[in-house]
């Protein structure tokens, strides 16, 4: 699996995992009540909020009527991909803290400003992922393998 390997991405491994939102998105044709409802967050959770990065190039997640779902997994998938120390190409996750710099530094750009806000101003809410992204990802991941795996 490309991403578990400690090392950067090869520009052609990284051209293959930009294909998942649009394979994700064929999937869910198997399922047209599924690709009705998840098409547009499937294809949308890795662009940019102002819609001038990221992948898929031809999806336009700013004229999604799906948008602020979209930008909800956006925002989750990258603190969850940006904190997890098992399991991704990274050898240290980043805090809870290093991790909202980021999400304040880029909001307008790659992240809804409003949900940046909101996280910053609700306590209970920035507690809670703190934990979630410290050593919560070990417990989560232990139990799904576990209850999987037997």
């Amino acid at each position: 699996m490309v991403n578990n390997d400690y090392r950067p991405l090869t520009d052609e491994e990284f051209s293959i995992i930009k294909t998942h939102p649009s394979l994700g998105a064929e999937l869910l044709k198997i399922a047209p009540s599924l690709y009705e409802k998840f098409r547009d967050t499937t294809l949308g959770h890795h662009k940019w909020y102002n819609g001038k990065g990221g992948y898929p190039e031809d999806f336009d997640n700013t004229k999604s009527p799906k948008r602020i779902l979209i930008d909800i997994i956006t925002l989750s998938d990258c603190m969850q991909a940006a904190t997890e120390r098992v399991g991704r190409n990274y050898k240290d996750g980043k805090t809870f803290d290093m991790v909202m710099e980021e999400f304040r530094r880029d909001a307008g750009t790659k992240y809804n400003p409003d949900l940046v806000k909101f996280i910053d101003s609700h306590e209970d809410v920035a507690r809670d992922l703190a934990v979630l992204v410290g050593d919560a990802w070990v417990d989560i991941y232990f139990n799904i393998y576990s209850k999987y795996m037997r």
